[in-house]
């Protein structure tokens, strides 16, 4: 896998994620890229990897209800009580819809 950086113009290697996959959903969160379902060539899946670029490091994090490829993702942030950020992202399929919930105290 590669990274690109715009602010140096160039392409760097970084690890790989757990699982191959395609027609995976991505959205970055507070700096943190989410790999969301895809493809693995045999099986569509419900796993989510997050990125951490601060440490090149893929970590599994809780796995959707359903399997899903190509679907959509929408970040929404709502701010409560001014100190918590709460994000949600929202897997969209036309039979189903999931959110994935997470919290980050400010």
């Amino acid at each position: 896998m590669i990274s690109y950086d715009p602010d140096q113009d160039r392409w760097t290697l970084v690890q790989p994620m757990h699982e191959k996959r395609l027609g995976v959903g991505v959205v970055v969160i507070n700096r943190l890229l989410y790999a969301i379902g895809g493809f693995n060539g045999s099986d569509r899946l419900t796993t989510v990897e997050c990125y951490h670029p601060e440490n090149n490091e893929w970590t599994l994090v809780h796995p959707m209800q359903y399997e899903r490829s190509g679907a959509g993702k929408f970040p929404y942030i709502h701010l409560k009580y001014y100190t918590i950020v709460e994000t949600k992202l929202v897997y969209v399929m036309a039979h189903n819809i999931e959110v994935y919930l997470i919290i980050t105290v400010k």
